[in-house]
């Protein structure tokens, strides 16, 4: 192994996973100091240590660099040292927003939606803003910057079928591009779901989450009984 060159040996360090970067360590002393200095191997295992992922594909930074870049951000973190603070106002006091991955969106769901991107030097953000168009009839939202995705939820509308045990309230789910406010390119165009009703009551309250390929609302109903649905929204078909 030590007759191997090390520019191959770095090469195959670089294309390994942490838990395997860190199982060579054990190995032997020459390995151990391999992988200890190795830039893409540390960068791996801090990356790992740090609960993140690499954004190799949209920077332009040298692994060695990003490296004392997470570092740096990491000592930051442990101090609860920001390197700067920004103030951001909301546009009006009843509006509804939702701070998730860096992005804050801001609205009163009768039109647009405000979007801000906090800026970070470490991962080589900018600051921007930009808006979007809402649905007229919007009641909630939630928002996804890791997949481009915003969920808007119409107001829930009362159907009533012969007899009321038998009445539903429609639900109708847009799963949206959070940068352009489109149909979501990956996404159906629209989720329709039926939540059938014990009293004729529209008042309603959502917990909406997403994680991954799964959309989550907390259906929360005065005098009725909370239901919870999971649906792939890719698909807009529920599993739960």
């Amino acid at each position: 192994l030590t007759l191997l060159p090390s520019e191959v040996i770095r090469q195959t360090l670089s294309n390994l996973d942490w838990r395997t970067l860190l199982t060579l360590r054990l190995v032997c002393k020459f390995l151990c100091s391999t992988v200890d200095e190795s830039p893409s191997a540390q960068y791996a295992t801090e990356l790992a240590v740090s609960g993140l992922e690499d954004g190799r594909s949209r920077s332009p930074l040298t692994v060695a660099s990003r490296l004392a870049l997470l570092k740096e951000r990491n000592e930051h973190w442990e101090t609860l040292q920001c390197v700067e603070s920004r103030d951001l106002p909301l546009l009006q006091d009843d509006d509804e927003w939702q701070l998730c991955g860096g992005v804050l969106a801001q609205s009163n769901l009768l039109g647009t939606m405000r979007l801000y991107q906090l800026p970070s030097q470490y991962r080589n953000i900018t600051a921007r803003s930009w808006r979007i168009p809402l649905l007229s009839n919007t009641e909630d939202f939630t928002i996804d910057p890791a997949q481009d995705l915003l969920v808007l939820v119409e107001k829930p509308v009362l159907m009533y079928v012969s007899f009321l045990m038998h009445s539903y309230m429609r639900i109708r789910i847009h799963p949206r591009s959070l940068t352009t406010g489109h149909t979501h390119p990956s996404a159906v165009e629209v989720i329709d779901y039926r939540l059938y009703m014990r009293s004729a009551k529209l008042e309603m309250e959502l917990s909406i989450q997403t994680c991954s390929e799964y959309l989550t609302i907390l259906f929360i109903i005065e005098d009725n009984t909370s239901e919870l649905v999971v649906w792939k929204w890719k698909m807009g078909q529920v599993i739960l």
